[in-house]
C-alpha cells in the first residue's frame, strides 16, 4: 500500500562504501557495500548492487552508473535483474532528536542470539566448504586423468604418425631400390644385346670375308683354267704346223699345272 502511494522518487544518499566484510572461506572473500541515506526506495539497494556487480563482472562499463543517475536521459528503470535478497541487511537506524537506550543485559542477549545464528552459519559454511573442496579435488584428479590420457593419445598419435612416416619412407626406399634394380637389369640387358649385336656383326664380317676369299679363290682358279685352255689350244696349233712341215709329230704333256709347257724338239735333218 505504501509503495502504491509513493509520489516522490527522489532519495538522498549520504554515503556508499565498498569494503571487505572480514570473512573468507575456501579462498573466497566477501565484499560489503555499505550505503547510508535518509531513506530508500523499494528495491533501491538491490538495484544499485546489481549495476555495480555487472560493472565488476565486466558486463557493463563504469560510466553506466553516472548515465543511469541522469533521470533526464533515463526516466525509468531499465530492464535488468536485481541482486539477490539474501545478503541485504538493514542493521542500523537513526532519527533526529531520538536517543536509543542501551544496557549490558540486553546487549548480551542480542549477542547470544546473533552468536547462535553465526555459529549455525559457520557450521553450514564449513560443511559447504568441505563439499566444495572435495569437488575441487575430484575436478583436479579428473583434469590430471584427462591430461594423462590426452598425453597418451598424443603420444600414441605421434607414434602412429612416426610409424606411418617410417612406412612411407621404407616404401619410397623400396621403390627407389626396385627402380634402381630395374635400371641395372635394363642396362645389363642392353649390354647383353649390344654384345650379341657386336658378336653377330663380327660373325657376319667373318662370313663376308670368308665368302670373299672363296670368291677370290674361285676367280683365281677360273682364271688359271682359262690360261691352261688357251695354252693348250696354242700348242695344238704349233703341233699341227710342225706336222705339216716335217711330217713328224710328238705329243708332249705339261710338266706342271702352272701353265708352263715344254716345246717339242725340232727333228734332226742330215746335210
Amino acid at each position: 500500500a505504501d509503495v502504491a502511494q509513493v509520489r516522490n522518487f527522489r532519495r538522498h544518499i549520504l554515503s556508499a562504501v565498498i569494503e571487505p566484510a572480514g570473512v573468507s572461506c575456501a579462498g573466497m572473500k566477501v565484499i560489503a557495500l555499505r550505503i547510508k541515506g535518509t531513506a530508500f526506495l523499494w528495491h533501491q539497494v538491490r538495484c544499485i548492487a546489481a549495476v555495480l556487480l555487472m560493472v565488476g563482472r565486466g558486463q557493463e562499463q563504469p560510466p553506466i552508473v553516472q548515465h543511469l543517475l541522469d533521470i533526464t536521459k533515463v526516466p525509468c528503470k531499465p530492464q535488468y535483474s536485481m541482486a539477490a535478497e539474501e545478503p541485504l541487511l538493514l542493521f542500523s537506524c537513526g532519527f533526529d532528536g531520538l536517543t536509543w537506550r542501551r544496557n549490558e543485559g540486553l546487549l548480551d542477549r542480542n549477542l547470544a542470539v546473533v552468536g547462535g545464528q553465526l555459529e549455525k552459519h559457520l557450521i553450514a559454511a564449513a560443511l559447504t566448504n568441505s563439499v566444495f573442496e572435495e569437488l575441487q579435488k575430484q575436478r583436479q584428479e579428473l583434469l590430471q586423468e584427462q591430461q594423462g590420457s590426452g598425453l597418451q593419445e598424443q603420444q600414441g598419435s605421434g607414434l602412429q604418425e612416426q610409424q606411418g612416416l617410417l612406412q612411407g619412407l621404407q616404401g619410397a626406399l623400396q621403390k627407389q631400390q626396385d627402380l634402381g634394380l630395374q635400371q641395372q637389369q635394363g642396362s645389363g640387358l642392353q649390354e647383353q644385346q649390344d654384345s650379341r649385336l657386336q658378336q653377330q656383326q663380327q660373325e657376319h664380317q667373318g662370313l663376308a670375308a670368308h665368302h670373299q676369299q672363296q670368291a677370290q679363290h674361285s676367280l683365281h682358279q677360273q682364271r688359271s683354267s682359262g690360261v691352261q685352255q688357251k695354252g693348250g689350244s696354242n700348242i695344238d696349233q704349233l703341233r699341227h704346223q710342225l706336222q705339216e712341215t716335217t711330217g713328224h709329230h710328238k705329243t708332249v704333256a705339261p710338266s706342271s699345272s702352272s701353265g708352263r709347257w715344254l716345246a717339242p724338239k725340232p727333228p734332226h735333218i742330215p746335210l
